[in-house]
């Protein structure tokens, strides 16, 4: 006898049907993210409360003709007015060729005021004679931070003193106390994760930097700026080495 085929009960066709959509769905998700990755550049998190974007712009030129307030998009966008129109004469930072630098579009940049957080739009350009990409930035902006250097000036140097105090009263037989909770940003958004992420940076990358090529804390920001790139091509508190230089 030649078998017969039972149809399949109507719940069991229902059950695999559903089966097989989420299989397919899943995968067109996947395939969207692939795509969307690849276009855009990858986002980390410096903290529990800072995010900063990893864009791949193989030079930074800093600039200190940026005055900052708290108007800093109209600021940039006015003194990038004025670049632009003389891009010609800014030489490559690889190639070292002027005349080759292009607009290449722009990127967004989280900025952390006293007030609340803003977007930067900086600006990027492109050599056409060796093709690497320049991030133009002013140089009140420390490098994948939404932290303004004069902010992260202050907490540091708050950090020294409350340190120096704590050593004092441990010489004295008293008890050392808290440190990073004494500190208080002039900036009342930056919280105390914000505040430990900093010094923690600081003490693991600059701190040392700055003791041997005898760079003191007591300088201005914009001195203290010229000191870091003199002696290690950075802004100070740039933790990645991304090539950049000050202009």
């Amino acid at each position: 006898m030649i078998p017969v085929a039972h149809e399949a009960p109507k719940h069991f066709r229902d059950f695999i049907c559903s089966i097989v959509i989420s299989i397919i769905v899943k995968q067109k998700i996947q395939r969207k993210r692939q795509a969307l990755s690849t276009k855009r550049p990858a986002c980390r998190f410096e903290d529990n409360s800072a995010k900063s974007c990893l864009l791949t712009h193989d030079y930074m030129i800093t600039y200190s003709g940026i005055k900052f307030n708290t108007l800093i998009q109209k600021t940039y966008e006015k003194f990038i007015v004025t670049l632009l129109l003389n891009l010609f004469q800014v030489p490559c930072s690889n190639c070292n060729k002027k005349g080759y630098l292009i607009r290449y579009g722009t990127y967004i940049r989280n900025v952390q005021l006293d007030i609340k957080k803003v977007e930067l739009k900086v600006q990027r350009v492109r050599c056409k004679h060796c093709k690497k990409t320049h991030a133009l930035l002013p140089d009140w902006l420390v490098p994948y931070s939404q932290i303004l250097i004069y902010d992260m000036i202050d907490i540091i140097k708050q950090y020294e003193e409350n340190l120096k105090k704590a050593e004092e009263r441990q010489k004295k037989g008293q008890k050392r106390g808290p440190i990073l909770s004494h500190i208080k940003p002039l900036n009342p958004e930056i919280d105390i994760w914000n505040i430990a992420y900093i010094i923690k940076k600081y003490l693991k990358e600059w701190k040392s930097r700055l003791r041997s090529d005898s760079i003191s804390l007591k300088l201005e920001a914009k001195q203290l700026t010229e000191a870091c790139f003199k002696h290690h091509d950075m802004q100070f508190m740039q933790i990645r080495d991304t090539v950049n230089s000050l202009t």
